[in-house]
C-alpha cells in the first residue's frame, strides 16, 4: 500500500503560521464586531433637552442607564405608560425632579 503526501508547495510553515493567526485575527474581529451590534439594542444613544408637562405626567417609571457594557453614555430612561422611551441627561434638574416625582408616586418603588 503506497502512501502520498500533498506536497506543500511553495510555502514555508512560517508562511502557514503567518495565514493562521491573519484568519485567527480575522475571526476575532467578526465575533467583536457581532457582540457589539446585540450590545446596543437598549442603549440610549442621545439625550432630550426637556419634555412637555403633558408628557411628564404619562411616565409610570425610569431605569438607569450606566456606561458600563456597550453604553456610552449616562441617562435616566423614562418610560411612558404607553411604553414609549425617553433619554434624558441625569445631571439636569428636571431630571433629578422627575425622578423624585414617579418614585413618590403610589406603586412605584424607587425605580
Amino acid at each position: 500500500m503506497a502512501t502520498y503526501f500533498l506536497p506543500l508547495g511553495p510555502y514555508s510553515s512560517s508562511d502557514t503560521m503567518r495565514f493562521q493567526v491573519l484568519f485567527f485575527l480575522l475571526l476575532l474581529a467578526c465575533m467583536y464586531l457581532t457582540l457589539a451590534q446585540g450590545s446596543y439594542e437598549n442603549c440610549c444613544l442621545r439625550h432630550v433637552t426637556g419634555l412637555k408637562k403633558s408628557i411628564k405626567r404619562n411616565v409610570v417609571r425610569y431605569r438607569i442607564q450606566e456606561t458600563d457594557g456597550g453604553c456610552n453614555i449616562k441617562a435616566v430612561v423614562f418610560i411612558l405608560k404607553k411604553g414609549k422611551t425617553i433619554c434624558a441627561n441625569p445631571s439636569h434638574k428636571w431630571v433629578k425632579h422627575l425622578r423624585t416625582v414617579v418614585d413618590k408616586t403610589p406603586g412605584n418603588e424607587g425605580m
